[in-house]
């Protein structure tokens, strides 16, 4: 893993911490469940899509903390922490392919 390779923890009072990787602001092929099961953005039923989505759009209004870290401790280790907000939340979180999957199928519907 490299610098660039981002690990995100969303944090909220109500929710426990659990950790995502989506890359950073890159296309998103596959989601992965709070179950830790992996399927691909096509495959999720419309709700689960609807709620994803919203989650997303939650999250760009609370803001989140991005973790990053590599290396073996400790002398190559490294750590840092970034806060995101808004239209970082939603690049990070690759907010594009989830809401172009839901413009494909309401498209897809009315023909």
């Amino acid at each position: 893993m490299d610098r660039e390779d981002v690990w995100c923890a969303h944090v909220a009072a109500h929710y426990k911490p659990r950790l995502m990787w989506q890359g950073k602001g890159e296309e998103v092929k596959t989601h992965t469940t709070q179950a830790g099961v992996k399927m691909a953005i096509s495959d999720m039923s419309d709700s689960h899509l609807d709620n994803t989505i919203a989650l997303m759009e939650r999250r760009a209004r609370e803001g989140i903390t991005v973790r990053r870290g590599n290396g073996q401790p400790p002398d190559d280790f490294w750590y840092e922490e970034d806060e995101l907000i808004g239209d970082d939340v939603l690049k990070h979180l690759g907010y594009q392919s989830y809401t172009a999957e839901r413009e494909r199928r309401r498209t897809r519907s009315k023909t």
